[in-house]
């Protein structure tokens, strides 16, 4: 039986973990810390090499990075923020229909870009629809992850990186309160000597 069972740890002593985020994460079943370690991603993304725009292929799940040339709002039908890409080998153009005004500001003409998505055939070529992103400068030195990114049940009130972080947070907290180490002393412990 796990050490500290009869103490409980609400998710709350997780730091980031307020109210309104605990109200989502019991729609999942998270109301202990120990619910979060044992929240199991339910698929994997590969996020662990860069493909040039060039040589991206359609319909696969990828990386891709290169820097903005252009972003503007249009309005076609319905409000979209459109943004040009550029690294070199090719051109991809980023669409999201919804957004926020500072994720626009965000988005400035000469910044680095790093998008995770599924390239689609667009107007004018490459697209990514509502990819995953990071924009930074051209000196920032962003490492690329050297492993399978982890997707987890969620809600939409949840993004992924949130729910990564708190898991992560989860499992840090649970390692120095000791939680999830077995205590073998047992009444039968003298029965296992023989096998």
């Amino acid at each position: 039986m796990p050490e500290g069972n009869n103490k409980k740890h609400p998710i709350q002593n997780i730091r980031g973990v307020g109210p309104k985020i605990a109200e989502s994460l019991s729609n999942l079943g998270i109301y202990q810390v120990e619910d979060a370690v044992f929240h199991l991603p339910y698929r994997y993304e590969d996020r662990t090499n860069l493909t040039p725009i060039g040589d991206a292929p359609y319909e696969t799940p990828l990386l891709i990075e290169g820097e903005i040339v252009k972003s503007t709002v249009v309005f076609r039908g319905r409000r979209m923020l459109i943004t040009e890409i550029y690294d070199g080998t090719g051109r991809l153009t980023m669409r999201m229909f919804h957004f926020a005004f500072a994720q626009h500001k965000n988005l400035k003409e000469g910044s680095k870009i790093r998008c995770f998505g599924t390239i689609r055939h667009g107007p004018k070529g490459k697209e990514m629809i509502h990819p995953q992103y990071q924009v930074f400068s051209e000196d920032d030195e962003i490492e690329i992850e050297d492993h399978l990114t982890p997707i987890y049940p969620s809600t939409s009130n949840l993004q992924q990186g949130r729910i990564r972080k708190m898991i992560q947070e989860s499992i840090l907290y649970c390692q120095k309160n000791s939680l999830l180490k077995e205590n073998w002393e047992t009444e039968d412990e003298g029965n296992f000597k023989d096998l």
